[in-house]
């Protein structure tokens, strides 16, 4: 191979002792690769071929799954003099980081972290102790934001401002709004309004959109699924494939069952409605707006609108045979 114009060439094979990749190891969540990368389209340098020596299968491989269209070889092309050559380890603005190691690799994560976080800092965000916090280089962050021990921001999530994160809490791809507070949270791939109030132990799985002024409680999932302003879902509930409308309450232990074995179903709960603790909504089914659910009921047909549903089976009382 013959580079007949400006370019860069990352060598990239080193491996760590692991038999890893040093390209493909992660700093802050993302490979290596991708910082060397970024550094160079901030040159201004687009042209980039990869010398990946033994591990240009492996390279060549992951850069397919990302649909990045980069050249790798196995062996170093003829370079014209101006040709730039880095190593794809040496971290960039830092030469003295070469990445060796899983030691040398943690020198490079923690560094990178705390010229993150400072930045953050300088615009705003409060961060009382640093430890545990860790913020990837896409995130964003509105000023007058809390960010407490434990909390790991990943891939492009955003945070308005005012809000309280952690302690305990790791987002990805996750937007919310402003003035919230999520206390243990995991989320990912979703989005929460103004206002709302997370946790403790709350998991939002992809598809998870809230509104403002909600409150979700202690142990409670929400999947694929849309939840109105105000609603209240205080504790140990699972809500998936669903819709809830605005101002309703849900009882503790409730229950979306979505899933018949093959499909999966939707459940719509209108305005105002009120769900019993312990209920099981079997999909496809519609609550409607006001209406009621027993505490206790496995709900299989739909419920009007102002209605109350009952779902229990009868009680029996049997006394005790003294004899027995």
């Amino acid at each position: 191979m013959v580079i007949t114009k400006t370019a860069a060439v990352l060598l990239a094979g080193e491996r760590l002792p692991s038999g890893l990749p040093c390209a493909l190891a992660e700093v802050l969540f993302e490979p290596v690769l991708h910082w060397a990368l970024a550094d160079l389209t901030d040159r201004g340098i687009d042209d980039v071929i990869l010398v990946a020596g033994d591990c240009a299968a492996e390279i060549a491989a992951y850069l397919a799954k990302t649909g990045r269209e980069i050249p790798v070889t196995d062996r170093l092309p003829s370079l014209p003099e101006d040709a730039l050559v880095i190593p794809c380890a040496t971290w960039p603005g830092r030469p003295e980081y070469l990445i060796r190691d899983g030691r040398s690799l943690w020198r490079c994560n923690e560094w990178v972290r705390r010229v993150i976080l400072q930045r953050h800092m300088e615009a705003g965000v409060g961060i009382p102790c640093t430890d545990g916090v860790i913020v990837g280089r896409e995130v964003q962050i509105g000023s007058d934001t809390l960010l407490l021990p434990g909390t790991i921001l990943r891939g492009k999530t955003v945070l308005g401002r005012g809000c309280t994160v952690g302690p305990q809490t790791m987002l990805t791809d996750t937007v919310v709004g402003d003035h919230c507070t999520l206390y243990a949270v995991q989320g990912e791939g979703a989005n929460v309004g103004d206002g709302t109030q997370l946790g403790p132990y709350v998991r939002l799985r992809p598809g998870a959109q809230l509104g403002r002024d909600i409150r979700v409680g202690n142990f409670v999932e929400i999947k694929n699924s849309t939840v109105g302003d105000r609603t209240k879902i205080a504790h140990l509930s699972y809500v998936g494939d669903a819709h809830f409308g605005r101002d309703v309450n849900v009882g503790c232990g409730l229950a979306v069952a979505n899933y018949d074995g093959q499909q999966k179903h939707r459940t719509t709960v209108g305005d105002g409605a009120f769900l019993g603790c312990h209920n099981s909504l079997v999909a496809p089914i519609h609550i409607g707006p006001g209406a009621y659910t027993a505490a206790g009921s496995t709900l299989t047909q739909d419920v009007p609108a102002g209605a109350l549903a009952f779902g229990r089976a009868r009680q029996v009382n049997k006394a005790r045979d003294p004899d027995v």
